[in-house]
């Protein structure tokens, strides 16, 4: 009976809407946390379909159990080495199936690099991880609402600043309104630090967003919080 208890409290903290009552007191910062039952209703609840990366894969049914549209899609996580720190998209072979029939994938990057940005996720707090996973999860939620030519138009409209300048700034944002500003505020301080480190202008700033902004500052994200009734 305690464990159920215990499980309907974690539940509460949880809720998808971001209106629930997240605040961040209640913020996931260590893996700890979720209690063996808690990985179990997890798993069962939001982990079908779906292949989680090895060691990361709490705070990835974490992340997905604010994005219960997602539940049926099947998502494949996948660990490298190489390539881009952080990405997602559908799967080749799957471009030109029904929404409901497509495998999308997310690469997260396994720290072998070396570099600052290379490494970025490894490196990065649990809430900053889930924040990441988050907004690729959002992309996700993009992909599963577009046609397969729409899918194509994205791939195609990559090629333009502008349109990605706007794609991520409106992914921050969907993010958000999924319920995980904190855990988004929490990665876009440590983005922001890492270029002030580094001494280097942000090379995402741009004129195509409300904000100059291609990924919301952790400043922006508490703006949106309070729009959106955090």
């Amino acid at each position: 009976m305690f464990i159920r208890f215990c499980l309907f409290i974690f539940l509460l903290v949880v809720e998808h809407c971001p209106l629930s009552g997240q605040t961040k007191d209640h913020v996931l910062r260590d893996t700890s946390m979720i209690t063996s039952e808690q990985f179990r209703h997890l798993k069962e609840e939001f982990g079908k379909s779906k292949k989680l990366p090895p060691g990361y894969e709490k705070i990835t049914l974490y992340a997905l159990s604010f994005f219960p549209e997602l539940k049926k899609n099947r998502i494949h996580f996948k660990l490298r080495d190489k390539g881009a720190p952080l990405s997602s998209r559908p799967a080749w072979g799957s471009i030109f199936r029904s929404a409901g029939k497509r495998t999308y994938m997310v690469f997260l990057h396994n720290g072998k690099d070396s570099s600052d940005f290379g490494s970025i996720f490894s490196r990065a707090t649990i809430p900053a991880q889930i924040g990441i996973i988050g907004h690729e999860l959002s992309h996700v939620v993009n992909f599963s609402q577009k046609t397969s030519m729409g899918l194509i138009g994205i791939g195609i409209a990559h090629m333009s600043k502008p349109y990605m300048d706007r794609f991520e700034f409106n992914t921050d944002s969907l993010c958000i309104a999924h319920g995980l500003g904190y855990y988004q505020m929490e990665w876009a301080a440590m983005f922001d630090k890492m270029f002030a480190n580094s001494g280097t202008a942000d090379p995402f700033k741009n004129k195509n967003t409300p904000t100059g902004e291609r990924y919301m500052s952790a400043a922006t994200i508490q703006v949106y919080m309070r729009k959106m009734g955090y």
